[in-house]
C-alpha cells in the first residue's frame, strides 16, 4: 500500500504573483495569527504549498519580511 501524498495548497500563479503570497502571509505573521517561528513557517510553507523549496522559500521569505517590518 502506497502512502498518500499530504494535502497541499496549491497557489494559482497565472492569476497572483509569489509576491502577494508571501505579503499575505507575512501580514498575519506579523499580527501575530501565525502561531509559528520563522523555520516553522518556512518548514510548513516548502511542505504544505507549491511556493517552492524549503531554501527558495527562505530566501523569499526573508526578502519580503525586510518590506514588511516584522
Amino acid at each position: 500500500m502506497q502512502k498518500s501524498e499530504p494535502c497541499k495548497l496549491c497557489f494559482n500563479f497565472k492569476r497572483i504573483r509569489k509576491k502577494e503570497v508571501y505579503q499575505a502571509f507575512l501580514e498575519i505573521y506579523a499580527h501575530g495569527g501565525i502561531e509559528l517561528n520563522n523555520q516553522e513557517l518556512i518548514s510548513f510553507l516548502a511542505r504544505h504549498t507549491n511556493l517552492g523549496s524549503e531554501a527558495s522559500i527562505t530566501t523569499l521569505f526573508y526578502r519580503y519580511k525586510q518590506h514588511v517590518h516584522v
